[in-house]
């Protein structure tokens, strides 16, 4: 006959050492963080485990630049865009167990997808530029239709019809 008391330890014990396994996930995951240059270098971003911002440094000839804003915000998405890929190197205690793994990894991917490619640019937002959202996103207005053709008309029948038995063209509160 099975003890119950040893089953019961047995359990114990498995709980204990994934409490410990998910202590130590935790502590890696907060360890990792990611760094991103922008494409010319005067903007560095670094990100932590969350995706959130940590450090920020702008080159001197950068703080001129009238798309600073849209620059940071890029190069932090950059880094975000990156966390799933660090996480997969920085979390060795989670590589034990791959559902634990993917399933982190895929939410970072969903948390932080890949940003718009750099060439990308809202309307509006340069001085000077010409583009409006009518012009860039809705179609060129169509050529009218047609005017409808008329309904053919159909010829009456010289006969009565006697389809209406109920009010036979009399009072209809009879």
């Amino acid at each position: 006959m099975v003890d119950p008391y040893e089953v019961l330890d047995g359990i114990e014990e498995r709980v204990n050492a994934m409490h410990r396994q998910a202590l130590a996930v935790r502590d890696e995951m907060a360890t990792v963080s990611v760094t991103e240059r922008s494409r010319d270098g005067q903007i560095t971003v670094t990100v932590n485990h969350m995706g959130n911002l940590t450090a920020l440094e702008i080159g001197s000839s950068a703080r001129s630049d009238p798309s600073l804003g849209q620059d940071i915000l890029r190069t932090v998405q950059a880094a975000q865009s990156k966390l799933a890929d660090a996480m997969r190197e920085g979390v060795p205690s989670a590589q034990a167990t791959p559902e634990t793994m993917s399933s982190i990894v895929a939410q970072m991917r969903e948390m932080f997808p890949e940003p718009a490619p750099d060439e990308y640019m809202r309307g509006g937002d340069r001085p000077g530029d010409q583009d409006t959202f009518a012009s860039r996103f809705l179609p060129d207005d169509p050529a009218p239709a047609p005017p409808p053709q008329p309904r053919p008309t159909r010829a009456r029948s010289d006969q009565v019809s006697d389809d209406d038995d109920y009010y036979s063209s009399g009072d209809f509160f009879r």
